[in-house]
């Protein structure tokens, strides 16, 4: 295996890249690194045949959990069998029974999809493509039209741009037109869907996060919603603080010794705010290797350490909420973590926080 391209998607387009492998019929993987998740996509004669992506959201079982063709506690067993047989999850699911191969090649395609979609609206990025390199693992292949890719993500560019005008980011809180939305009825099934997670404290990324769904998708329905005045949107109280990474760093440090969520999503926004900054990254690590030593490495099993009733008036974020909401005194918190859409250091850090809130705790 060689390295036969490499470069920038700020010098390069991933649209050229793309061009650029399919018209030489090329079979390899090509390796891409954004600011926060990795992907890889692998090619045969020029044609996309797997993929694979380091962001929760985009993992087979998150689609299969969105879709209704599995429960979180069978993806749980799933993982647990594919961990032991070392089997890619698709091959894992025919073998099974649970799903047929055109079943699950379809949800592999619209998977792909979604992630290869995802990088045409990413702002920076490398990437590099290794020349004969294979998945290692059988796998149930797909075949994507190259042409027909790039096509769609050029689109979604243009669509981004327009919808982000209205929606800037996922920390706006949509909020319904009762009125309208009653006088518009019927609407489609995944509008209505998304209309009623809309409560008017939940936040755009909150949403999406509770769907497993792509962010594009959730940010575009919201967008249709508000040009035909079913949503109005709720600019987010307080924006992240417009300063360079190097100050911020010393008071994220700071934070540090006395919590541990507050001074991580401070430290991980500004991260993604100033990729590669080498004085927030430290801060973080630190803090994540704080939390593993809290939550015992990830394998004990949690319970809760409160009543339902007081459970009940803790103001829990989205994503706490979440996690407690799987905790049934089975599953340890590694477990939990491999079937939420929290990314793995995140949902550490939550848990962190919970047992020093004595929200959760773990037997002796």
């Amino acid at each position: 295996m060689q390295s036969e391209l490499k470069g920038t998607i700020n010098l390069m387009a991933i649209a050229d890249v793309l061009q650029w492998i399919h018209h030489g019929h090329k079979t390899g993987a090509l390796h891409l690194a954004g600011d926060r998740f990795k992907k890889q996509i692998f090619f045969k004669d020029g044609q996309i045949v797997a993929t694979s992506s380091t962001n929760p959201r985009e993992y087979l079982g998150q689609f299969l959990i969105s879709y209704g063709k599995i429960t979180e506690e069978g993806l749980k067993e799933l993982l647990e069998t594919q961990e032991k047989n070392e089997l890619m999850l698709g091959k894992l699911l025919v073998d099974e029974g649970i799903l047929t191969l055109s079943e699950i090649r379809m949800f592999l395609e619209i998977k792909a999809q979604e992630s290869l979609f995802d990088i045409f609206l990413w702002e920076s990025g490398e990437f590099e493509f290794m020349d004969g390199e294979s998945l290692g693992k059988e796998f149930i292949d797909i075949n994507l039209d190259v042409t027909t890719i790039i096509l769609e993500g050029v689109r979604r560019v243009d669509e981004w741009a327009r919808i982000r005008k209205i929606i800037p980011n996922g920390e706006y809180t949509p909020i319904t037109d009762a009125i309208r939305v009653i006088n518009a009825l019927p609407l489609s099934s995944n509008l209505t869907k998304l209309l009623r997670a809309v409560d008017g404290k939940r936040n755009i990324d909150d949403i999406a996060m509770e769907f497993r769904s792509s962010r594009f998708i959730v940010f575009k329905n919201l967008f249709e919603c508000h040009e035909n005045g079913l949503v109005r949107m709720k600019k987010p109280k307080q924006a992240l603080q417009n300063e360079l990474a190097e100050e911020v760093a010393p008071k994220v440090k700071a934070l540090a010794e006395s919590g541990f969520i507050e001074p991580y999503l401070m430290a991980e926004s500004f991260l993604v705010k100033y990729p590669g900054s080498k004085p927030i990254q430290k801060q973080l690590n630190v803090l994540i290797q704080k939390a593993e030593k809290v939550i015992r490495q990830g394998i004990a099993v949690p319970h809760l350490a409160c009543s339902l009733n007081d459970l009940a008036t803790q103001s829990l974020s989205p994503e706490e909420g979440f996690l407690v909401s799987r905790i049934n005194g089975k599953w340890d918190i590694n477990s939990i973590i491999k079937i939420s859409p929290i990314p793995e250091e995140r949902a550490k850090m939550i848990f962190a926080e919970l047992v020093s809130k004595s929200i959760i705790k773990f037997d002796e």
